[in-house]
């Protein structure tokens, strides 16, 4: 990629999410169900949640960071941001995991990147939410950005 940050992708109110979410005041509504005495001895995560999956072929030679806001009603134990990218072939993905951090009543800004290794080519990416705990998770300002890589 050659120039300045882009923006690749941006999720608005009322744009479709990957998982079915409903919008709610302007935040995605993510609703994460109590589990059973099983599940939560053996990890309390519930399934991922994908906000998006878009085109990443403009993609190449950059760094691409994923931005959300969130917050969370309820006992959430933890929320992580990750963001991966599909390489064309066999070459398998680029991806960046974020920390599965708490969440509280306040909206909370949390930022993944990724880095497109050389001579790699893109073809798609996603951005996922991990949520640990059951409670309901709001996410607004989604926003994907492409950067050059640094020399």
């Amino acid at each position: 990629m050659t120039g300045e940050t882009k923006t690749f992708r941006a999720l608005g109110v009322g744009d479709p999410v990957g998982d079915g979410a409903p919008w709610q005041g302007g935040a995605l509504r993510i609703e994460v169900a109590k589990k059973g005495l099983l599940t939560r001895l053996l990890g309390d995560g519930g399934p991922p949640v994908q906000l998006f999956k878009a085109d990443a072929r403009e993609a190449r030679d950059s760094v691409v960071t994923c931005r959300a806001k969130l917050r969370a009603d309820g006992p959430i134990k933890g929320v992580s941001l990750s963001l991966l990218i599909d390489l064309e072939g066999e070459k398998g993905q680029a991806y960046g995991f974020g920390k599965l951090e708490p969440v509280g009543g306040d909206w909370t800004a949390r930022e993944v990147s990724a880095t497109v290794p050389e001579g790699m080519a893109p073809t798609a990416m996603q951005a996922v939410l991990s949520i640990e705990g059951s409670g309901t998770v709001f996410v607004k300002d989604v926003e994907v950005l492409a950067a050059p890589r640094p020399a």
